[in-house]
C-alpha cells in the first residue's frame, strides 16, 4: 500500500481502532492521502481509466476535451488514441476552434498520450508502465484472463459467478493474488499477509449460515489459483492461505468497510468549476462540436447550458469501491470532524477537516453520509452494528423505524 499522509498529524490508537489528532489542525487541511488497497471498478463500460488492478481509476489521457472533441468529430479513432496515435490530426482538427480552450494539458507526444495494455492480452490498460508494474506486483498475473484458453476455465468461470452473485468475491480475489505474489516474490509467510487486515478483518473462524454462491465462489477461485502454473510450482499452498471461514470473513467485512469512489471526468470537472470565460468557451465549443453526438430527450438542439447543468450526465464519473486500510480506521460519528474526498483526479482518499480540530481529539467520519433519509441513515449505520438516535438519524419519516431489526446494535454515542 501506497500511503500518503502528514505522520504528525494523525495516529491510530494503541491495541485499538481509531484515528487521533496528534496536533492542532486547522479546518479545510488535508490530514492523510491513501491509495487503495483493492478497488473494484463498478462502471467500466462508461468510462476509460487507468486498470482497477493497480488501484489507480484515473482517467485516460484519452478523456481530455481535445480527444473528446477529435473523437466527435471523426478526426482520430479511438485505437489511434489509445495507441498515442493521431496527435497531429487532433491538432489540425481543433485548429479552427477555440483552441487555447483544448490546449491546457493536452498529450504533447504520442508517447505521453499512449495507453499501456496489459502484455498478456487480457485488454486492462494502465496509464502508465509504473501502473501496470504495480499491478502485476499485486498479483494481477494470476487474475488475468489474458492466460485462459477458454471461457471453461476456472478463472473465468470464477469472475461470471462474481458478477452475476457478489462482485465482492472480486476483492476477496485480489487480497489472496496480492498475498500469493509476496509470498513468491519476497518469501513472506501466510500470518504477515494478513497483518495489515487485522484492525479490520479480523480473521476467525466465521460462524452462521454461509450462501451456497460464497461456497461455490471459493471453490472456484482455489481452482483458479491452484491451476496457475507459477503457484503450481511454488511452496504457496492455497488451501492453507484461504480457507473457507477466511474467504467468508474477509467477504463479510468488505461490506462494512469498503469506501464508494467518485473520481469525475475531466471533462465534467473543468465544466462543473463554471467560474471563468473558459468554462463557458469550452462548453460552447463542444456543444457545437459534439452536436447530435451526444443523445438528449429534449427537441431541442444541445447547448452550451445542458453541458453545464449536468456535465457528469455527458460524461460519466468513475464510479467504484475501494479499501483503505489506513482510513478505515477512523469512528463514526453523525456530527463528523473529517470527510472522505478524492480530490487527486483518481482513486486516491484524501481525508480533509471540516473545522479546527484539537491536539489528541479523535477523528470522526460519517458513515451514512450518502443516505437521503432517516430511514436510510439508521439501516446504513446498523450495517455496522450502530443505532443511533441523535436528531439526524431520528428525524421522522414516512417509515416506521421498527421495520429495521437493531437487537444486535449498539448505541453510536455520537
Amino acid at each position: 500500500m501506497s500511503t500518503l499522509f502528514h505522520e504528525s498529524d494523525v495516529g491510530a490508537i494503541d491495541g485499538g481502532r481509531g484515528l487521533f489528532a496528534s496536533r492542532r489542525i486547522h479546518q479545510g487541511t488535508v490530514v492523510l492521502r491513501e491509495r487503495p488497497q483493492h478497488v473494484l471498478h463498478a462502471n467500466k463500460h462508461e468510462t476509460m481509466v487507468c486498470s482497477d488492478a493497480c488501484g489507480c481509476l484515473k482517467h485516460l489521457r484519452q478523456n481530455h476535451p481535445a480527444c473528446v472533441a477529435a473523437l466527435a468529430l471523426g478526426a482520430v479513432t479511438r485505437q489511434e488514441l489509445l495507441a498515442g496515435e493521431g496527435i497531429s490530426k487532433m491538432r489540425a482538427a481543433l485548429a479552427s476552434t477555440a483552441s487555447s480552450v483544448f490546449s491546457f494539458g493536452m498529450p504533447s507526444s504520442s508517447e505521453e498520450a499512449a495507453a499501456v495494455e496489459c502484455d498478456t492480452g487480457c485488454g486492462q490498460l494502465f496509464c502508465s508502465k509504473d501502473c501496470m508494474r504495480e499491478a502485476v506486483g499485486a498479483g494481477h498475473t494470476f487474475l488475468c484472463t489474458g492466460r485462459c484458453q477458454s471461457s471453461d476455465d476456472a478463472l473465468c468461470r470464477f469472475i461470471v459467478h462474481a458478477m452475476q452473485f457478489n462482485d465482492n468475491y472480486l476483492l476477496v480475489a485480489k487480497v489472496v493474488a496480492r498475498a500469493v505474489r509476496r509470498i513468491i516474490a519476497e518469501g513472506s509467510n501466510i500470518d504477515d499477509e494478513w497483518k495489515p487486515y487485522g484492525r479490520l478483518l479480523p480473521i476467525t473462524a466465521a460462524s452462521g449460515q454461509h450462501s451456497q454462491e460464497d461456497q461455490a465462489a471459493h471453490a472456484l477461485l482455489l481452482e483458479a489459483l491452484m491451476s496457475q502454473p507459477e503457484i503450481a510450482s511454488s511452496n504457496v499452498d492455497i488451501e492453507e492461505l484461504l480457507p473457507f471461514y477466511r474467504f467468508s470473513a474477509l467477504l463479510q467485512k468488505f461490506v462494512c468497510n469498503n469506501v464508494g469512489i467518485r473520481v469525475r471526468h475531466p471533462v465534467a470537472e473543468k465544466l462543473s468549476l463554471n467560474t471563468d470565460n473558459s468554462c463557458l468557451t469550452l462548453a460552447n465549443q463542444l456543444a457545437d462540436i459534439l452536436g447530435s453526438e451526444l443523445n438528449t430527450d429534449d427537441e431541442d438542439p444541445l447547448s452550451a447550458a445542458d453541458l453545464l447543468d449536468s456535465p457528469d450526465f455527458y460524461w460519466p464519473p468513475v464510479d467504484g469501491e475501494g479499501l483503505y486500510l489506513q482510513a478505515l480506521i477512523a469512528n463514526h460519528s453523525c456530527a463528523p470532524n473529517i470527510q472522505l474526498s478524492f480530490a487527486d483526479g483518481d482513486a486516491t482518499l484524501c481525508i480533509s477537516a471540516l473545522r479546527d480540530i484539537e491536539d489528541k481529539e479523535e477523528l470522526f467520519h460519517d458513515y451514512a453520509r450518502h443516505a437521503s433519509s432517516s430511514k436510510d441513515r439508521r439501516s446504513a449505520l446498523l450495517q455496522y452494528g450502530i443505532k443511533c438516535g441523535c436528531e439526524l438519524c431520528s428525524a421522522p419519516d414516512d417509515t416506521d423505524s421498527s421495520d429495521v431489526d437493531d437487537s444486535d446494535s449498539e448505541d453510536c454515542g455520537c
